[in-house]
């Protein structure tokens, strides 16, 4: 009875673990005692004591395998761990990504809406190319034309300057003639003025007396001579004394006076008064006298005194 004493002993001494069997084994222990009249009583002790002894290295190798898995859980909690650790980051990185895949969405929205716009500007361009094109096809053809008008009018060009060398050709023609003609012009109006100046130059003592109180034995023509080689004719040249005091009395003699006239005899004075260092009386004769250039001597030489032709015929009447 010890050996089974000890037996019970050492199996309430056991894990837990065992504990079914353990009762199994106290059933045994049961059975045994029911049976221990029995002849077979020690052979099946001894039977019992090797499923103990089997049971007791099961146990051992339970314990082991426990042990074994309590290490492989603690490795399996810690690459949990690390793996929760990772799934946040992981997660983390997902949130990024969402936001970034949000951001690209919303630029890839903008892209398809400057896209559209531009799909629309491009159609726009092309439609305004094909009215360039057809605007550039007009400009070809006119400028064809135009190109056409071109040689039309430099063949017109060409004319015109044969032309407007003939037209040269007559002009010159006409100018050598007209200079031809002013020269005769001249010479019947230097031959007119020559003409009234034979027959006045007479008169000029008694006209001299009458309109300037100047005393003068005659009146000549005569050329006035100046230092620097410079000439001028006067067509009426009488020197006397009014008042005591010298006095040079000029005329010209026109067949119709002009304003020209009345500027050549100023000048003309101006210069005599310089040489000849006494007082002028210059004083224009015509045949006809406009009332425009009565006015304009008026008005710009009140100093010449204007004179009709037949002015000198009154004179001359009276003196007989």
């Amino acid at each position: 009875m010890s050996a089974v004493t000890d037996l019970i002993r050492r199996l309430e001494e056991a894990s837990p673990d065992i504990q079914d069997i353990r009762a199994a084994v106290l059933l045994i222990l049961q059975q045994w005692e029911t049976l221990k009249k029995q002849e077979d009583f020690a052979q099946k002790l001894g039977e019992l004591t090797d499923v103990v002894r089997q049971l007791a290295t099961a146990q051992k190798r339970t314990e082991e395998t426990l042990q074994k898995l309590a290490q492989a859980q603690k490795g399996t909690e810690e690459s949990i761990e690390r793996l929760t650790q990772r799934i946040d980051q992981l997660a983390e990185r997902v949130d990024q990504l969402a936001e970034q895949l949000g951001q690209l969405a919303d630029a890839q929205r903008q892209t398809e809406e400057r896209l559209e716009k531009l799909t629309q500007r491009v159609d726009e361009l092309a439609q305004a190319q094909k009215l360039t094109e057809e605007r550039l096809e007009k400009l070809t053809q006119r400028v064809d034309e135009l190109a056409q008008a071109q040689k039309h009018t430099e063949e017109r060009v060409e004319q015109l300057a044969e032309a407007q060398k003939r037209t040269e050709q007559t002009l010159h023609s006409l100018i050598k003639e007209f200079k031809g003609f002013k020269k005769t012009l001249g010479g019947i109006t230097d031959a007119v003025g020559y003409g009234l100046e034979d027959r006045i130059i007479s008169l000029v003592p008694a006209f001299a007396a009458r309109e300037y109180d100047l005393q003068v034995k005659a009146a000549l023509r005569r050329f006035i001579e100046y230092p620097d080689g410079r000439t001028d004719e006067l067509n009426i040249y009488a020197e006397g004394l009014r008042q005591g005091k010298p006095l040079a009395l000029i005329g010209e003699c026109k067949s119709q006076p002009g304003k020209n006239d009345l500027r050549n005899l100023a000048r003309k004075v101006e210069r005599l008064k310089r040489h000849l260092g006494i007082e002028v009386e210059p004083f224009l004769v015509g045949y006809s006298i406009t009332p425009e250039v009565a006015r304009f001597a008026a008005a710009e030489y009140p100093h010449i005194k204007l004179y009709w032709s037949y002015q000198f015929e009154i004179l001359r009447e009276s003196s007989r």
